[in-house]
């Protein structure tokens, strides 16, 4: 499915987006390139020198973008940029601000914290 239309929400089985603005993709299969998207959410998903806020699905993959948020079971990157990467297996170049090592260590930091604080009030 190909639209022309910018800042739309499209759901289809298959979406290719080029050089478009769009605010939401729910499909089978999603290839983006030279766009601006808000959500993707595929099975599998192919994005090529893009920005994301959010995207997620089964397969990603990802190449010369930005991106606010990548979710999967398998993703590749090559030459991204991502403040949060969750997903079990990565191949690829990425960078990223936030990854689940230290999203665990930012949570587990914040619980001794707030316990410390307790017994400081307490004592």
């Amino acid at each position: 499915m190909e639209r022309q239309e910018h800042g739309t929400t499209i759901v289809a089985g298959e979406v290719r987006v080029r050089a478009a603005a769009v605010r939401s993709v729910t499909a089978g299969d999603v290839e983006v390139r030279t766009s601006a998207l808000q959500h993707v959410a595929a099975e599998s998903v192919a994005i090529r020198r893009s920005s994301v806020a959010l995207a997620g699905g089964s397969a990603v993959d990802v190449e010369h973008s930005q991106a606010f948020a990548i979710a999967g079971r398998d993703v590749r990157l090559a030459n991204v940029r991502t403040v949060l990467l969750l997903a079990p297996r990565v191949r690829g170049e990425v960078r990223t601000l936030v990854d689940w090592k230290t999203a665990a260590g930012i949570g587990i930091g914040i619980v001794l914290g707030r316990r410390l604080l307790k017994l400081l009030r307490i004592g």
